[in-house]
């Protein structure tokens, strides 16, 4: 289950990117992330078996910067989504929320989500997105 949380030179790790969990080479996929993110989630192994994406907004994220970590924000949801793009867009505009004018999270603009919405992998296009909001029953 990936945490949103800030990231130096994506913008924000979530889904996409929590997949450099999934193989013994990571380090060779962080040269171009705006290629390297999309191209690792199109391949077969991954694609063939990610099904529902379920992102945690409940956990606060830490911030990975030059200083060190820090407290994104906390959030009060669960994102469940079939497509990985939309997932990983929706959590970028989740994080500019909590941390407005965030350089950390402007910094790869959203190049990466547009190469995979390029490779039909989903779509990052708001437009195209429906936001179902359920309310807790306490």
């Amino acid at each position: 289950m990936p945490i949103l949380r800030t990231h130096g030179e994506v913008g924000v790790t979530f889904a996409m990117k929590n997949h450099y969990g999934s193989f013994d080479i990571p380090q060779e996929f962080h040269a171009e992330f705006s290629h390297s993110l999309p191209e690792l989630n199109s391949q077969r192994p991954i694609m063939a078996k990610t099904r529902l994406i379920i992102g945690d907004l409940l956990t606060p994220g830490a911030r990975s910067d030059p200083i060190g970590y820090s407290i994104m924000g906390s959030g009060d949801s669960i994102l469940r989504t079939f497509d990985c793009v939309v997932h990983d867009a929706a959590g970028m505009a989740i994080a500019e929320k909590l941390e407005p004018g965030s350089a950390f999270i402007k910094f790869q603009s959203n190049k990466w989500l547009d190469t995979a919405a390029e490779m039909e992998m989903g779509t990052n296009n708001p437009a195209r997105m429906d936001y179902i909001e359920q309310a807790s029953s306490k």
